[in-house]
């Protein structure tokens, strides 16, 4: 396999361009198939359709794919940059990569809107994924924004195909973030919305992917309570959504200019990933669109950029794909990581021409397939790397990356952004203590009331709802008053945070809340416990606890337990109740360490 990327500003470049790709080719042994890939600035129309008259010409049996975007990306660089991107100027049109494959093939599929929905989409799709013989990886170009993604990711996701699948959106459908692309060309067919792929198959074609991300979190995180569409939140912590980037980015709500914003994310946890959302627009209603879908009850966090941190990350997994010795890499890039590293996007890419050819684009969103989900995400640089049959030359060692430099201003940003990070990193610990002792009791460390009221008010419910069982068991040690007086408050504390212990052994982690409840006094919350399952904990708590070796005269401490097993009617305050009860009823019967039921 070889791929060679051609910068075409003009109509002399076109001629140049052939000749030099028809001498690689020539230079081959083998070519099973020819992958012609175009990507080009919105104004060059007249330019790409002479450079694919002149393809079809010089090679008539190359598969030929084209996508007019913002940003090209080649070998490391960027040559190709549409008009309303800043601190740029070129005069460069098209970006062409031609991919000569020794025993592989490409094949295209195309299905453009509105003939076919997102569901349709993804029928048809999945159909072409399955009947493709030998396939390995299928690259997915989305027109705009508006296409029904998470319908055609469902159905896709569904079918889950066993293949690296990779892609983003070449265009966006709002004019106030929109810097060029969308339109693609399959073959002779202009799509001017829809979406297309590019299938790569062959039974010695190999590919990896790595995904780069790098932005970090900021203040604390916050719940979505209500959604009004897919990718709409309407409030979040049951406030209107607008007042959380309101707080946090000092904007209001007639705030247009979302550009300047773009490297300010949501985030959310996803399949065990993060999933940066990018800020589309405020509604009329307050409701906040995004730049992918999220859900009710979705914990969702504030990201910012740490430059030095997002390159690093962008080393790191440039390292990998290093690593897999591929002789083409395909990249997918945020507009966003553009929008924010300015002249560092140069940076995050030079290590890639010390891996091999690449080539790609900066993109409105950026899809990422994992555990076979396939979803949407933003501020992600997604590279792909492709061989041909096994490495073909010994592991190589890349050479040392200088620590990124940063003009001025990026350079005081990169300061700034370290200090926050450092500031927020302690905020966390600090707050974290702070929860600790806000819902743990001192002594025992277990729960305290107020947790343990808080879990039961939400755990009754549920459990309701669902017909599984719950139970509570109260407890408490037996003459508590005489052990103070007898042996000391030292020695009282000691048997309060024995008992605390043996209530840590006898329940699970996952499904039971020990808590100390006050005094000498404790409560078990014990989810999916029975009556007849209850009983057999509080027998197995009592033996522990008369077990317990702690006063110093050899003698042995008892507790006795109530048990109220939850009913349909019941609300946390009838179980509390009953459950009191219950230890009272236990109590009064003669002897210690007694278990009675409500």
């Amino acid at each position: 396999m070889k791929q060679v990327s051609y910068a075409i500003g003009s109509e002399g470049d076109i001629s140049a361009c052939l000749a030099k790709a028809g001498a690689e080719r020539a230079a081959m042994a083998r070519c099973s198939s020819v992958l012609v890939q175009v990507f080009a600035r919105d104004d060059a129309d007249a330019l790409l359709a002479s450079f694919r008259r002149s393809v079809r010409a010089a090679f008539p049996e190359a598969v030929f794919f084209g996508a007019c975007v913002a940003i090209g990306i080649a070998d490391g660089g960027v040559p190709l940059v549409g008009g309303r991107i800043p601190h740029t100027d070129t005069h460069t049109g098209i970006l062409a990569a031609f991919q000569f494959f020794e025993t592989s093939h490409v094949e295209l599929f195309c299905a453009p809107a509105p003939a076919s929905s997102g569901t349709a989409a993804g029928a048809r799709f999945v159909a072409a994924l399955e009947a493709a013989k030998d396939l390995r990886a299928a690259q997915i170009f989305l027109t705009d924004l508006d296409f029904d993604f998470l319908s055609f990711s469902a159905v896709v996701s569904a079918a889950a195909p066993d293949a690296v699948l990779f892609g983003g959106w070449t265009g966006s459908s709002d004019p106030g973030m929109n810097v060029g692309g969308g339109r693609l060309i399959v073959e002779e067919e202009t799509v001017a919305r829809g979406c297309a792929a590019i299938l790569y198959c062959g039974a010695e074609l190999e590919a990896t992917v790595q995904h780069s991300f790098g932005w970090k979190p900021l203040g604390h995180t916050a719940t979505i309570t209500k959604t009004s569409g897919p990718c709409c939140m309407a409030e979040v912590d049951d406030k209107p959504a607008v007042q959380f980037p309101m707080r946090y980015l000092g904007i209001d709500e007639d705030w247009s200019d979302f550009m300047d914003i773009l490297s300010f994310p949501i985030c959310v946890e996803r399949s065990g990933v993060t999933l940066a959302r990018f800020i589309r627009g405020f509604q009329k209603d307050g409701s906040v669109l995004l730049g992918g879908d999220v859900h009710e009850g979705d914990t969702i966090r504030l990201f910012y950029g740490d430059p030095y941190a997002i390159i690093s990350d962008a080393m790191d997994k440039h390292a990998e794909i290093h690593a897999f010795q591929p002789e083409a890499v395909q990249v997918v890039s945020c507009l966003g990581r553009q929008s924010y590293l300015q002249e560092g996007m140069l940076q995050e890419l030079a290590m890639l021409r010390e891996i091999a050819p690449s080539n790609g684009y900066y993109s409105y969103g950026e899809l990422l397939y994992y555990e076979h989900d396939l979803m949407t995400t933003n501020m992600t640089l997604v590279a792909v790397g492709m061989r041909e049959g096994k490495p073909k030359r010994a592991p190589s060692e890349l050479p040392p990356i200088d620590r990124p430099v940063f003009h001025r201003q990026t350079s005081i940003i990169a300061h700034l952004v370290h200090f926050i990070g450092a500031i927020t990193e302690e905020w966390e610990e600090a707050h974290t203590r702070l929860l600790h002792f806000a819902e743990r009791d001192d002594l025992t460390g277990l729960m305290n009331r107020r947790m343990v009221e808080s879990e039961l008010a939400r755990t009754l419910p549920e459990a309701q709802a669902a017909n599984r069982p719950l139970t509570l068991l109260m407890l408490d040690l037996d003459n508590f008053k005489s052990i103070n007086d007898t042996y000391g408050h030292a020695m009282g504390d000691r048997a309060l945070k024995g008992l605390a212990d043996v209530l840590k052994k006898c329940t699970r982690t996952a499904t039971d809340m020990p808590s100390r409840w006050g005094g000498d006094e404790f409560l078990v919350i014990l989810g999916g416990a029975d009556h007849d399952r209850a009983r057999t904990i509080a027998d197995r708590i009592r033996a522990e606890v008369r077990a317990l070796g702690i006063l110093p005269d050899g003698k042995h401490f008892t507790s006795s337990c109530g048990i109220a097993t939850a009913g349909p009617a019941d609300t946390p305050e009838t179980m509390f109740k009953r459950v009191d009860r219950a230890l009272y009823k236990a109590k009064s019967v003669a002897g210690k360490g007694s278990v009675a039921s409500a």
